[in-house]
């Protein structure tokens, strides 16, 4: 048996995940409905899904405390992970994922090594070289959602994560 911390490692979780219809009316909403009003904004982010494979996104990322709120709106290409948790009209938020940190190779390949040995299915597989590497496992049967795991690679990693914008 696995210990614990082998699929949910680190202190607590760092990210919480949503999809939305609207990236630009979810900051809002949330910067009115919950004081969270600091956001980095990647619009049209090209993100790789698989090899070949590349969404089209917009991002929308802050801190709240240590917990990492990132919103996804899907906008074209390989979106269907994201997509598909959505409805097909009007405004929506949905829960998509939770997000664990890591920052050694060591630490990554431990989780590759466990999800192989237990046959759980990896949906999402890519890297922005030099800053993160990152990975969705499907646990949506056990746990109702996708677990990404995102090892954060040296000084591009950092600068990253510096960049967020802290709401408090």
């Amino acid at each position: 048996m696995p210990a614990a911390s082998t699929f949910f490692p680190g202190r607590a979780v760092q990210q919480i995940g949503y999809a939305t219809t609207d990236c630009a009316e979810a900051v809002r909403r949330y910067a009115e409905r919950y004081g969270v009003s600091k956001f980095l904004l990647m619009p049209n982010t090209e993100s790789i899904i698989a090899p070949g494979q590349i969404a089209i996104l917009n991002v929308a990322l802050a801190f709240v405390n240590d917990t990492m709120i990132e919103f996804i709106e899907p906008v074209s290409g390989s979106d269907a992970i994201y997509r598909d948790v959505l409805p097909s009209g009007g405004f929506a938020i949905r829960h998509h994922h939770l997000g664990y940190s890591m920052f050694t190779e060591e630490e990554w390949q431990a989780k590759q090594r466990e999800i192989e040995r237990q046959k759980i299915e990896v949906v999402l597989s890519g890297e922005s070289p030099d800053v993160i590497r990152y990975q969705y496992i499907d646990l949506r049967d056990d746990v109702g959602h996708y677990v990404e795991y995102l090892y954060y690679l040296g000084r591009g990693g950092r600068e990253l994560l510096e960049a967020i914008p802290r709401n408090s």
